[in-house]
C-alpha cells in the first residue's frame, strides 16, 4: 500500500474490513433511532444498494456506483484488472449471432483467441500479442468492438490513444458485459482533441500507411502534422505516396512538385513526381 505502484484495488483490500465496521456502526445507529425518517432512510439506502449491485450482476468486477455513472461507465475511471481481464468473447459471439452480425473489427484486450468462439474478426491496434501480425485496416462500414482498457489508452503510445479517442464521445450500439463497447462506424472518426505533440500525427500516419496500408486515413494525419510543419519534406513525400496509393493522383502530383521544389537535388523527389504523372497519364 505504501509502494506508490498503482496495480489495482487489491492493494487497498486491508481497508475494507474497517470500512464495513464503520458502515455497520452507522446502520446500527439508524436502526435504533426513534425517528421514523431515519429508519425509512436506512431502508431506502439498502434498496438502493441492492439495485446497484443487481446492475453489475453477474459481473461484480464491473461494479461502479451511480455517482460514477454505473457499470457501463467504469472505463472512464479504471482499466485492466480493475475493470475487465479480457473476457466477453463468448458474450460478443452471442450478441453477433442474435444481431445477425457476421464480422466485427476488434480491438481486444485479453489472451483468448476469438477464433475459438467462431468470431470472424479484423484485428485492430492494441490487440493481443498473438494477433500483432494480423492487425489490418478495418472493414468499414462495419462494427468496431473495443475493450475498455484499449479505449482508455493506458498501455498505448500517444498515436494509438489518439486513434481511439473519438470513441469516448460516441454512443455505442451495444455494451457487452458492462465493458466491451461496440460501435457502428461508416468511416473512421477524427480525433476529438489535439495531441500534446504534432509528432503523434506523424507517427500515426506512418503506422497507418506502412503498417495497415490505410492510405486515405494516413493522408488525414500527414496533413494534420504538416499544418504545424508545412515544409517538412519527409512528411510531404509520404503524404504524396498516401495520396497516390489511394488514387488521388492530381493531389499527389501537387505534393510531389512541392517536395521537388524544396529539395532540388533529391533524385527520389523527381522520380516520385514523374511516376505519379505517368500513372495519371495511363489512367486517362
Amino acid at each position: 500500500m505504501a509502494s506508490g505502484v498503482n496495480m489495482g484495488v487489491r492493494h487497498i483490500l486491508p481497508v475494507y474490513p474497517f470500512v464495513l465496521l464503520i458502515g455497520a456502526a452507522a446502520i446500527r445507529e439508524l436502526a435504533a433511532a426513534r425517528a421514523r425518517a431515519y429508519r425509512v432512510a436506512l431502508l431506502a439506502l439498502i434498496v438502493f444498494a441492492a439495485v446497484e449491485l443487481a446492475r453489475a450482476y453477474p459481473r461484480p468486477l464491473t461494479f461502479f456506483n451511480a455517482f460514477a455513472g454505473g457499470p457501463a461507465n467504469g472505463f472512464r475511471y479504471l482499466a485492466d484488472s480493475n475493470l475487465a481481464w479480457g473476457g466477453n468473447l463468448k458474450a460478443l459471439k452471442y450478441w453477433m449471432d442474435t444481431s445477425g452480425v457476421a464480422h466485427v473489427n476488434l480491438a481486444y484486450f485479453g489472451t483468448a483467441d476469438p477464433a475459438y468462439y467462431g468470431i470472424d474478426v479484423t484485428y485492430l491496434p492494441g490487440s493481443p500479442s498473438f494477433a500483432i501480425d494480423l492487425v489490418a485496416k478495418p472493414r468499414l462500414p462495419g462494427y468496431v468492438a473495443i475493450s475498455p482498457t484499449i479505449l482508455s489508452g493506458v498501455y498505448l503510445p500517444p498515436q494509438w490513444r489518439m486513434f481511439y479517442s473519438p470513441f469516448w464521445t460516441r454512443e455505442p450500439a451495444a455494451i457487452i458485459g458492462n465493458t466491451m463497447r461496440i460501435y457502428w462506424v461508416d468511416s473512421w472518426p477524427d480525433d476529438v482533441a489535439p495531441p500534446a505533440s504534432p509528432d503523434a500525427h506523424l507517427s500515426l500516419a506512418d503506422s497507418l500507411l506502412f503498417g495497415m496500408k490505410w492510405n486515405d486515413r494516413a493522408a488525414v494525419h500527414y496533413r494534420a502534422f504538416l499544418a504545424h510543419h508545412p515544409n517538412y519534406p519527409p512528411a510531404l513525400t509520404r503524404l504524396g505516396v498516401a495520396l497516390a496509393e489511394s488514387g488521388q493522383l492530381d493531389e499527389a502530383i501537387d505534393v510531389f512538385t512541392r517536395v521537388a521544389a524544396l529539395t532540388p537535388g533529391d533524385v527520389n523527389a523527381r522520380t516520385n513526381l514523374n511516376e505519379a504523372r505517368r500513372r495519371r497519364a495511363l489512367r486517362r
